[in-house]
């Protein structure tokens, strides 16, 4: 599931992209460690990968900012990787969109 979801991450359709984010979200609350962690790593791998588009990049810190609403404690231990990302994003990004987004995310932190 987790797979099929990161998959419609990247899917062109705005409305697949967004019901891809909730249910990952979603799917977070109630998953095992494991998964949680392996699914904050695969977000965190995106995010630091070379060519990612800018929209792609803004719908991984939306799918961030959903998971870390959605699971509330679980989110802390993966605040040292994704802070200092979240920032960098809203410093050097001239997408006001995406910067934006990353200031937004933040306050879920």
């Amino acid at each position: 599931l987790q797979e099929v979801l990161f998959t419609q991450l990247a899917s062109e359709r705005q409305a697949l992209r967004k019901r891809s984010v909730v249910a990952l979200g979603n799917l977070m609350a109630v998953s095992p460690a494991t998964l949680y962690a392996s699914t904050m790593n695969a977000l965190v791998q995106q995010l630091t990968a070379k060519n990612v588009s800018v929209s792609q990049v803004r719908t991984l810190v939306q799918t961030v900012q959903c998971v870390c609403k959605c699971t509330g404690s679980r989110f802390a231990p993966h605040l040292p990787l994704v802070v200092p990302l979240l920032i960098n994003f809203a410093v050097t990004t001239e997408d006001d969109e995406l910067r934006e987004s990353c200031i937004q995310v933040n306050f879920f932190l």
